[in-house]
């Protein structure tokens, strides 16, 4: 993450370039403001800014090994600390133990709420009940802060929703802002600084990060090609969130593409192309756990809708054009008697993902069956 990458937000960017150029880089930082703003990428893209080796008067040259490693989120000088679930299959409740995970989402979307992250860890583990940055973590951040850089001249710590800290954790943290080790810069990242202790917000420099504006989001989304008119829609339904807008438009597109995905198994079921249903089986198998439980949850709603279309033509709940035309035509292949077949298999489909079972196997004897079934007729 670079500034460069990084809409609005014009004076915060030469505030933090100019502290760096003129060597004015304080120990702590507390970046807050409102979920959805730029706060969390304007402090990755700082630390980055701080440690690039051929930096420019306006960002990050990109391009050393020092941007290569930040730009993933890897340098071994970039300390990521956030809200974790208490554990019981690890010796301490840590960042260190989901640090793959939280890089995979905030590469994804550094915008991010912390109901993202926390729906993110669900899909993985069973419902998740709370996360706190526990006192485990503090501790891990002292010994960290007692090495030696390994790199850089600037270790950073970059605390994400630091009002998750729990007392213990606060006061030990605490101590180190009183006496940071030289070279060592922490940035505090918060929603609700009403949350930590006062003692903390009087030690670090307090810099407000302001929403995104109109224009802002607007140009961010047009230069993804994304229609100016859906984008002004979801400003006023999200409040300018910019992390909410990427979200859902995320979702709409992962809708979209399992739309296809699905109108691409059927027409080859019912072509009884085994061959092509097996290359098929192939590309959905090699998709990941929840994304198969969507695809075939996705298959019963259309199932569903299509034996409703049947009787009603068009009382079916949705608002995807390209759905309803399909539906409207499949829906010949699908009655009263092959519909309550079919969804049973595609119920027994989902059971078996969910037991882990041998995903080429599965999908591809569910292929058959139903390739069987878009041929039953009703006995009249």
């Amino acid at each position: 993450m670079f500034f460069k990458d990084i809409p609005g937000n014009r004076d915060i960017k030469n505030e933090l370039i100019s502290s760096v150029q003129n060597k004015r880089i304080s120990h702590s930082y507390l970046f807050y403001g409102d979920q959805g703003n730029a706060k969390l990428a304007i402090a990755l893209a700082y630390a980055a800014y701080i440690n690039c080796d051929e930096k420019t008067n306006f960002d990050s040259c990109g391009l050393c090994e020092t941007c290569v490693k930040y730009k993933n989120l890897t340098h071994p000088d970039l300390h990521l600390i956030f809200p974790v679930p208490k554990q019981t299959n690890f010796k301490k409740s840590i960042s260190d133990n989901f640090i793959k995970k939280w890089r995979e989402e905030v590469l994804e979307n550094p915008y991010l709420s912390i109901n993202d992250w926390v729906d993110s860890l669900a899909k993985e583990k069973k419902t998740i009940k709370k996360v706190a940055i526990y006192k485990d973590e503090s501790d891990n951040i002292n010994k960290k802060a007692a090495l030696k850089n390994y790199e850089t001249r600037h270790k950073v710590f970059v605390i994400w929703m630091a009002e998750k800290m729990n007392i213990e954790c606060s006061n030990k943290l605490l101590k180190l802002l009183e006496e940071p080790p030289k070279g060592t810069v922490f940035i505090l990242v918060s929603e609700n600084t009403h949350a930590l202790l006062e003692t903390i917000i009087s030690r670090v420099q307090k810099i407000k990060i302001p929403k995104f504006n109109i224009n802002n989001i607007i140009e961010y989304f047009e230069a993804k090609s994304i229609e100016t008119k859906r984008i002004k829609s979801l400003i006023d339904f999200t409040n300018t969130d910019l992390g909410e807008i990427k979200k859902i438009i995320q979702k709409e597109d992962e809708g979209e593409a399992i739309h296809f995905l699905f109108v691409e198994w059927m027409r080859l079921l019912y072509k009884t192309d085994v061959i092509e249903t097996y290359n098929w089986v192939e590309k959905i198998s090699s998709a990941n756990k929840n994304q198969q439980l969507i695809f075939f949850s996705y298959a019963i709603r259309v199932i569903r809708s299509c034996l409703i279309w049947n009787f009603s033509k068009s009382d079916i709940l949705t608002e995807n054009k390209e759905e309803k035309i399909f539906i409207s035509k499949f829906s010949k292949f699908i009655n009263e008697e092959n519909t309550i077949l079919i969804v049973d298999k595609l119920e027994e489909t989902i059971n078996a993902i969910n037991r882990n079972g041998n995903p080429k196997i599965v999908f591809f004897e569910t292929s058959l069956e139903i390739m069987r079934l878009l041929k039953l007729k009703i006995e009249i």
